[in-house]
């Protein structure tokens, strides 16, 4: 007999930070990240999600961090929304959305947070979930 240990850990760039909690659907809490370091003037910069309600509609949602939770029914935004980018997961719960840092200089401070109906077939525990959110300090 051998022992194993297995380790795993989220991987968080520079300039992004992870906060506030996801609300689950049916599948595990959705985890929304981005997939570079958000460097000022990057067309390339993306936000993902996973674990998100399959083939479900949503949007990600841009603005300020709040200090103080923004109800939006049972669900919590941790997001204080400016703007908003319609989106749609995957069959596999999972959703790429490109964002350009064009307009963005270095220090230049957001936040973004994905919201999901829950479809019939995926319901969670309220008709509505979040992914965690996402801050974002632009970098040089």
């Amino acid at each position: 007999m051998s022992d194993a240990v297995v380790t795993t850990f989220d991987l968080v760039l520079q300039g992004l930070k992870l906060a506030w909690e996801s609300t689950p659907a049916c599948l595990r809490l959705i985890h929304a990240n981005g997939t570079s370091m958000p460097r000022a003037g990057s067309k390339r910069f993306s936000f993902f999600a996973s674990g998100a309600p399959p083939l479900a509609s949503g949007w990600l949602v841009l603005g300020q961090t709040s200090q103080t939770p923004v109800q939006l029914g049972l669900v919590t935004l941790g997001v204080q929304p400016a703007t908003r980018i319609p989106v749609a997961s995957d069959h596999q719960g999972w959703v790429e959305t490109p964002y350009s840092l064009e307009a963005y200089a270095p220090g230049d401070t957001f936040s973004a947070q994905y919201l999901f109906c829950n479809p019939a077939s995926c319901l969670g525990p309220q008709p509505w979930s979040t992914s965690n959110a996402v801050e974002v300090t632009v970098q040089q």
